[in-house]
């Protein structure tokens, strides 16, 4: 079992139709302990609320997403012991501050963040941090 840490372009995922919304299902299914920082709920709310007023999702199916990432089996770790590092990795790797707390979860939990955010993989991938990367699409062994 792989510990992960999954971030919101991947929780979007599980709920709503995209390209590679099964790869992203499939973490569900695999057994790996799953982490995200509180963060995540914030991150797709705010992916939520701008597919509703985009017309794409009714405001009724973005509070059913809600809830079921709220229900959804994942260790959510608080940010607080976590901005230090962020900060840290988020001026090194010249990244959001947003993404770098799920890598800074990541490296706390000796794990690999998952991600949908192309950006976000290949800014990362070729830095000391790469190894704590993953592409959805990619086995997770």
């Amino acid at each position: 079992m792989r510990r992960i840490v999954v971030d919101a372009s991947v929780a979007v995922k599980w709920f709503l139709p995209e390209e590679q919304s099964e790869s992203a299902r499939s973490l569900l299914r695999s057994g790996h302990q799953l982490f995200a920082p509180e963060l995540i709920y914030a991150e797709v709310g705010s992916v939520l609320r701008k597919r509703a007023r985009g017309g794409e999702i009714q405001d009724a199916v973005a509070l059913d997403v809600l809830a079921m990432l709220r229900a959804l089996r994942m260790d959510i770790h608080s940010m607080r012991p976590l901005l230090e590092a962020a900060w840290r990795v988020s001026t090194a790797c010249q990244i959001s501050f947003y993404d770098s707390v799920y890598l800074a979860l990541a490296v706390a939990q000796d794990a690999k963040v998952v991600t949908a955010d192309r950006r976000f993989y290949n800014s990362i991938l070729a830095s000391d941090l790469g190894e704590h990367m993953l592409w959805v699409a990619e086995k997770v062994a």
